[in-house]
């Protein structure tokens, strides 16, 4: 009998993580009802409480699920908190009813591209994972990690792509093989500094042992080491040692050119991926590194670009189209700009600020990257990177006039490096709005 099967739950916000939460309860049996601001989904058999905006009757209840996209100072957790009742994520709630080990994979950038990766490797290997989480407009099957968890079988891996804002009530969340891709500056508008923000992604490690794998760039310093065995990427990684035309693996050398996508920062997130994979199969004793190595390759090889990073739109007139709409920060800017390899880029740039972007500017020059700003934060951009390049109003504008400065050969590309909610529902609906500009402009 699952911990949960006495207790009263209350779920806090709706949306794909509170609606599979209430799956979950509905499915196992247990007593629980769904708070939510708005109208609230229609959910058959569970109760529901929309547009919900008082108290809540914390007396009927013995624990808190909360969505993520709750923020932690919202009168409903407050409230929770103050009345003592246990408080947890969704990831946290799954991982108590999985039945199978758990690769996780957070980050500031890269890390949807990474889950994506360790999945095609663990596939390749022969095993049936499922890719979950908070993974969203990638291409890929899309899943909450609490309905993987209920589904999925004692053999199945759980491949989860994990935000900062579902580790803010982990408790006993322990991923056999965790992976953090890189940290740089983002949601600071929800944290108090860098600092909270990036301790509050380190929870990630915070439950293993010295049985798991964590999966870290060499370059990332922690306060203090964790309980697992450590295995780091980059060009004095432990695990994947990156050089000028290959990588090394537990030993193995894998050259770039085998490989079917190119950029430093895909490269790194290759490197992760084969870390992660390997390392869930070490932790659950599975095999060794070395001897799965040839089998996750394999898996790797068939990855395909998730939607909205990096994503190959085609050309127009020779003119090759890139798609990085997820691109929503200033480090995530640096690095699409620095994996691109043309004569010349021109770069969409603009939408809701986010991080430094004063240490971009002497990067790039005129003679590699052109910028066109658009949007709410358009003109401070343009003023820290390039005070000599053209502001439009919107994205489409920006484009235009990009593809008539382009010539054959070079690239033009939608790396916003900014979130996209001053024009836009989401990442997923600008780079779809670009799709649709580069399907009317004839991309082939």
């Amino acid at each position: 009998m699952n911990e949960f099967a006495a207790q009263r739950v209350a779920i806090l916000g709706g949306g794909r993580s509170g609606e599979a939460v209430a799956e979950a309860l509905r499915t196992l049996g247990i007593e629980g009802t769904l708070f939510d601001q708005s109208s609230g989904p229609a959910l058959p058999s569970f109760p529901v409480h929309g547009r919900w905006d008082g108290p809540l009757p914390l007396e009927k209840f013995d624990l808190c699920v909360v969505n993520p996209a709750l923020p932690p100072h919202h009168p409903w957790l407050l409230q929770s908190a103050e009345a003592g009742l246990p408080i947890l994520s969704e990831p946290e709630f799954a991982a108590r009813i999985a039945r199978g080990p758990i690769l996780a994979v957070t980050g500031t950038n890269g890390k949807t591209t990474t889950a994506a990766m360790a999945y095609e490797a663990l596939r390749g290997a022969g095993l049936d994972p499922v890719l979950c989480g908070n993974i969203h407009g990638s291409g890929y099957d899309e899943i909450p990690l609490t309905l993987a968890a209920l589904q999925a079988r004692p053999d199945q891996p759980l491949v989860a792509e994990i935000s900062s804002f579902q580790l803010e009530w982990v408790e006993r969340f322990h991923p056999r093989a965790a992976g953090i891709t890189n940290l740089g500056s983002d949601h600071l508008e929800r944290y108090a500094d860098l600092a909270a923000y990036h301790a509050t992604k380190l929870r990630l490690l915070a439950r293993q042992t010295e049985r798991d794998v964590a999966v870290l760039p060499d370059t990332l310093l922690l306060p203090s080491p964790p309980a697992s065995l450590v295995w780091s990427f980059g060009p004095e990684g432990s695990g994947a040692r990156l050089g000028a035309s290959a990588m090394e693996v537990h030993g193995q050398r894998i050259p770039y050119e085998r490989l079917p996508f190119r950029g430093t920062h895909q490269i790194q997130n290759a490197a992760a991926a084969l870390l992660l994979a390997s390392g869930l199969l070490w932790a659950t004793r599975t095999a060794e590194p070395a001897a799965t190595l040839p089998g996750l390759l394999e898996g790797l090889l068939r990855f395909r670009m998730v939607r909205h990073r990096m994503e190959p739109l085609g050309e127009i007139d020779g003119v090759a189209l890139t798609n990085n709409s997820m691109c929503t920060n200033a480090e995530a800017l640096r690095a699409s700009l620095a994996s691109i390899e043309t004569s010349h880029i021109h770069a969409l740039v603009g939408g809701v600020a986010e991080g430094d972007y004063t240490p971009l500017a002497p990067l790039f020059s005129p003679e590699t990257v052109s910028f066109y700003f658009y949007g709410r934060d358009g003109a401070r951009l343009r003023e820290i990177l390039r005070p000599s390049a053209p502001l439009f109003d919107t994205m489409q504008e920006a484009a235009d006039a990009a593809l008539l400065q382009a010539h054959p050969g070079d690239s033009l590309t939608l790396c916003p490096g900014c979130k996209s909610k001053d024009q836009f529902q989401s990442f997923v609906h600008r780079g779809e709005a670009f799709r649709a500009w580069a399907l009317g402009r004839g991309v082939k």
